[in-house]
């Protein structure tokens, strides 16, 4: 995971890259993100775990998801290289 939108200039929200392996998973720290507000994928097959139990893929045919009013839980690389998204909190 990394924090692109420091760099960027980005104050009013985070904006962090995440690389994950084959069958690696990533969730957000509660205390480095919160309000996690959608998920953009830049490449690979993932799905998105919300806290309530609902799943999202992300793929070729759905490149972002939004969390609207739901809480992530993570990000699971549901293939067989890297996958990597940007993932947008206010």
């Amino acid at each position: 995971m990394h924090d692109i939108g420091a760099p960027l200039g980005i104050a009013e929200g985070t904006i962090v890259l995440v690389i994950l392996r084959a069958a690696e998973r990533w969730a957000p720290g509660r205390d480095t993100m919160t309000d996690v507000t959608a998920i953009l994928r830049r490449e690979g097959r993932m799905l998105v775990e919300l806290a309530d139990g609902s799943t999202q893929p992300l793929d070729a045919q759905r490149d972002w998801s939004t969390t609207a009013a739901r809480s992530l839980a993570g990000v699971i690389n549901i293939g067989i290289g890297l996958a990597t998204a940007l993932v947008i909190a206010r």
